[in-house]
């Protein structure tokens, strides 16, 4: 009977599975091409996509370094020097190199002074012409003005001025200044791209064995080919061909056809971009497609056969096995206690077998009270565990949520109300990690999460946890806020925050800052009320420590692109090469008061910029003098970016400010001494000589006249003029004592041309004539 009854239950399993693998077979025989074909276009669609993306990145790259290259020193004095000398010239390319050669896509670079008529080569081979250039396709486009700035221009150029006739595929970018509304160009800067860098992408798709026998291209809305897997098609106009006149003419943004591509049936996927104007084509051939089909269809076929024969199988052990069901309970109830299974039951003692069962069952659960008991004992480490997994970009874990998982892991949060984040951020941080060892960090951050779940939990729903690094953060439900008081939420939000800050500052001596965001309504929607309580928290910056940041706070940042002050900057550069405080404080202000306008990401690129652009000024000061800083640029732009107030980064850059100074003016006072010293040492060794003077010493040492009697004065309190008369009369004294010569043989010696007024300064000096005064000397010496 019993077998008769398995008998039966695999016919019926069997038929069963048959009819469902045939319908599946037909199925997927019939409908197998329209999937085949939508999968073709959607993979082409996001080839496309991609390989759009990358030349759009590459695009805006270009664009911002065409800014950046337009604001550098070097590039500034190329457009709009007007007496560069060639050695600056040289020494301004030099540097742009460097800076071009690490952007492995860029060609060459060509600067235009269009008040000099210059054209400055960056790149395999500069070059400066004045007049004309090269690459006169360039040189045509710049005088008739016909391009758009910054948008890129599909071309033939010669590679260098020596190989004219060897053209490359680019794509030009030319950032233009006017010299007033539709005049001519003043100045330029432009940007060449190699054409097989930007489409890198397309190429290596297009090479690919999975794509092997596809074409791909990029067309202009007039049909020319501006990017092919194909070289020979660039610049190619198309727009003849009747697949593209199609494309040309559809009024849709995407999608696929099948046509003939000389002569050959393909499926043609296309899809349009705005900006730029552009149309991406993708041609696989039909061929293709229909031994993809096929091959697919055999594959299919056989698979099934396969499946059909192991379920065929498969059903006829397992009603082999349908007899045994106590059997295998026992064997898993084995396995639960740590056993083998090796329980041999005697024929006709069915209940020693389930008696085995449920001792095992017993056993079980008295594991199961044991880990109920650890669970208890780490409850607060679990609760943790959870809450971060929900509040960082988990989507595995925050899809998988279930409010039952809130009361098991002791969380307080209503998941079905509105939750609002406030996240505490501890003020001063390194100086924090410095003070404090890991355990002890730990213990201050616990108290401050113990702190604001004590002040939280009497007027809200909340919890605590603990992100790591530097803050905290507090979830609070606020749909039951109701009665007295419940229409001031923010105020009474901000009270209680402001007790934390102040228990915290009192029992912790730490200063905490505080974000607000919220509320959302969907609790799988955390981790992204997280992000914005965390960027929200980075305008601590502008308010300083202690702060408390609202949502609406933070909307008040312009969202405009940030718009650099390169006059202030220029400025501030110029006090630094000057070693001017005064210059470099006030300049250096005017920049700081325009970052409190913009959002955090355009304050940290403005401080990004303005640091690079002061090491650049200070690289350049060493090269073109002895003077040597050693001040690491990394260490001091790290140390910027770990900064945590505006007003701290102030204090640093002014500290930089005052060391470059200081050592410049050092530098500078070493040098004055020493011009001093060696004038000093030129009059004592020259005096004898009458055409001394302090323009034949000035013009001796390579200075001005003005410029030495200035140093000489403010280091000797005296004239140069006085200093020579001095040691000529110290001379001329020695001489009178110590030597027979007369006075008129002493004059010449001393070298002092008018005797006349030599007679009348000593006289002048020592109150007797030259003669009495050695008279006088020998005298004293006969007394």
């Amino acid at each position: 009977m019993r077998k008769r009854y398995l008998h039966g239950l695999f016919i019926q399993i069997t038929l069963f599975t048959t009819i469902i693998v045939l319908i599946l077979t037909l199925f997927l025989y019939f409908n197998f091409r329209n999937i085949q074909l939508e999968l073709l276009n959607s993979s082409n669609e996001k080839l496309m996509n991609q390989v759009f993306e990358h030349a759009m990145q590459v695009n805006d790259y270009v664009n911002n370094y065409a800014w950046y290259m337009t604001n550098s020193p070097e590039a500034k004095q190329l457009m709009y020097g007007t007496d560069v000398t060639l050695m600056q010239s040289l020494n301004n390319i030099k540097v742009l190199d460097a800076s071009l050669s690490s952007t492995p896509f860029l060609i060459s670079a060509y600067i235009y002074n269009g008040e000099q008529e210059m054209y400055y080569n960056i790149g395999p081979n500069p070059i400066i012409r004045q007049g004309s250039f090269y690459d006169q396709e360039i040189e045509q486009m710049l005088a008739n003005s016909q391009f758009q700035p910054l948008i890129p221009i599909p071309r033939k150029m010669p590679h260098t001025e020596w190989e004219p006739h060897r053209l490359v595929h680019t794509y030009t970018y030319i950032l233009p200044q006017y010299a007033g509304m539709g005049a001519r160009i003043k100045n330029a800067v432009i940007l060449n791209v190699r054409g097989d860098w930007l489409f890198n992408t397309l190429l290596s798709y297009a090479e690919s064995p999975s794509l092997n026998g596809n074409n791909m291209m990029i067309i202009d809305p007039m049909g020319t080919v501006i990017g092919h897997s194909d070289n020979d098609l660039f610049l190619q106009n198309l727009s003849d061909e009747p697949y593209v006149r199609n494309v040309l003419s559809s009024g849709r943004s995407s999608g696929y056809f099948v046509a003939d591509v000389d002569g050959v049936p393909s499926v043609i996927t296309y899809a349009t971009y705005d900006a730029p104007e552009w149309k991406m084509i993708n041609i696989t051939p039909y061929a293709y497609v229909a031994s993809a089909i096929q091959k697919v269809r055999t594959i299919t076929l056989t698979i099934t056969s396969i499946v059909l024969a192991i379920g065929l199988l498969a059903t006829f052990l397992l009603s082999r096995r349908l007899y045994s069901p106590i059997d295998s309970l026992r064997k898993q109830a084995g396995v639960l206690t740590g056993g083998k299974g090796n329980f041999t039951l005697a024929e006709g003692k069915a209940g020693n077998e389930l008696e085995y069962i449920s001792q095992t069952l017993a056993t079980t659960h008295h594991k199961l009270e044991s880990l109920e008991s650890f669970k208890k004992e780490h409850m607060f480490q679990i609760n943790q565990i959870f809450l971060k997994k929900l509040l960082s970009n988990n989507n595995a874990a925050a899809d998988n949520v279930q409010a039952d998982q809130f009361e098991a892991f002791n969380v307080q949060l209503l998941p079905n109300q509105p939750v609002i984040a406030v996240l505490l951020r501890l003020d001063r941080y390194r100086l924090f990690c410095e003070r404090y060892n890991e355990t002890d960090r730990s213990l201050l951050k616990y108290a401050l999460a113990n702190i604001s779940v004590e002040v939280f939990r009497p007027h809200f729903t909340a919890d605590a946890v603990d992100m790591g690094g530097d803050h905290i953060v507090a979830l609070l439900n606020v749909k039951e806020q109701e009665g007295e008081g419940s229409g001031d939420l923010p105020g009474q939000l901000e009270g209680l925050i402001r007790q934390i800050q102040q228990q915290y500052e009192q029992y912790g001596s730490l200063s905490v800052s505080a974000a607000i965001a919220g509320p959302i309504i969907d609790i799988h929607q955390l981790s992204v009320l997280y992000e914005q309580v965390l960027y929200i928290s980075n305008y601590r910056m502008v308010y300083g420590y202690s702060c408390l940041i609202k949502r609406e706070e933070v909307e008040q940042f312009t969202l405009e692109d940030l718009d650099v002050d390169d006059t202030a900057i220029a400025d501030l550069l110029d006090g630094i090469k000057t070693a001017n405080w005064i210059i470099i404080v006030q300049h250096f202000n005017s920049i700081m008061s325009q970052l409190y306008k913009y959002h955090y990401s355009n304050m940290m690129f403005y401080l990004s910029l303005l640091t690079s652009s002061v090491f650049q000024t200070l690289n350049a000061i060493e090269r073109n003098s002895s003077l040597h800083f050693e001040i690491d640029f990394i260490s001091f732009s790290n140390n910027i970016q770990s900064l945590e107030t505006l007003e701290e980064i102030k204090e640093e850059y002014l500290a930089l400010f005052k060391q470059i100074t200081e050592k410049m003016q050092k530098q500078k006072n070493e040098k004055s001494e020493l011009i001093v010293s060696n004038t000093m040492k030129y009059v004592e060794l020259h005096y004898e000589d009458k055409n001394l003077s302090p323009h034949a010493i000035a013009d001796y040492i390579n200075l001005t006249s003005a410029y030495l009697n200035k140093l000489f004065r403010e280091y000797t309190s005296i004239s140069l003029s006085s200093y020579i008369t001095n040691v000529r009369m110290d001379k001329a004294k020695h001489l009178l004592l110590e030597s027979s010569y007369n006075v008129d043989e002493i004059i010449d010696i001393v070298g002092w041309e008018n005797k006349k007024y030599f007679y009348t300064v000593f006289k002048k000096s020592h109150g007797v004539t030259p003669s009495e005064y050695r008279l006088t000397a020998k005298v004293k010496n006969l007394g």
